[in-house]
């Protein structure tokens, strides 16, 4: 049994408490009244390294939001790690703008810090990840606190929607139109706004959207 309460304890409380109020870590602070980002994994820890702890303030605005009480609080404290349920587990992210240039490699793949593992529906590719998102770049169809599933390795079609890195550009996200063995044609998420085209060579790396979800 947790007995300390310690900067990982804590976090995974607050964890707990927002898988019980149905909703992500960034889901519970806006319902909470504070910023998106409070209770983002990228808030937990500052840029050299030393723990960052959530304020007594915040806490108890998210348990007042959730209806519980500080006893209850400290028993998701003291709860043991949930045995593995047996469903895959991927990498996420909080979309930090700051951080994306440098959360993939030059394949796609999900590398460097700022990751977390979240249980998601089963798929069939090791190399799946999740953003979750907590800025405007994705709306109207995506808002913050979404999080997005998107698979390197699926077959993608006319219609699909796609994660997308330009070279030497942003990663974003589109409908795929048409693609070629040489050439790519998107819209954006919308529809409503001009075809982009590019050379096929001019995507770094695409990813299909096969699940979103707040």
């Amino acid at each position: 049994m947790q007995d300390r309460l310690t900067h990982e304890a804590i976090w995974l409380a607050v964890d707990r408490l927002a898988e019980r109020t149905g909703c992500s870590p960034s889901g519970l602070a806006r319902r909470a009244g504070l910023d998106p980002t409070t209770f983002n994994r990228s808030k937990r820890v500052s840029p050299n390294g030393k723990p960052r702890w959530p304020s007594t303030e915040s806490l108890s605005k998210a348990l007042r939001a959730s209806g519980l009480g500080l006893e209850d609080f400290l028993q998701l404290v003291r709860e043991e790690p949930a045995a593995p349920s047996g469903r895959p587990r991927f990498r996420t992210l909080a979309a930090d703008p700051g951080r994306l240039a440098l959360a993939f490699d030059s394949d796609g793949r999900p590398s460097g810090t700022g990751w977390y593992e979240t249980p998601v529906p089963d798929l069939d590719d090791p190399d799946a990840f999740c953003l979750e998102i907590f800025d405007d770049r994705f709306r109207p169809v995506y808002r913050r606190g979404d999080r997005i599933l998107a698979s390197p390795r699926a077959p993608i079609r006319s219609g699909d929607r796609l994660l997308m890195r330009i070279k030497d550009g942003p990663l974003v996200a589109r409908q795929l139109d048409w693609m070629s063995e040489r050439r790519i044609s998107v819209m954006p998420l919308s529809l409503a706004g001009p075809v982009e085209e590019w050379p096929l060579d001019a995507v770094t790396w695409h990813a299909r959207i096969v699940q979103s979800w707040h």
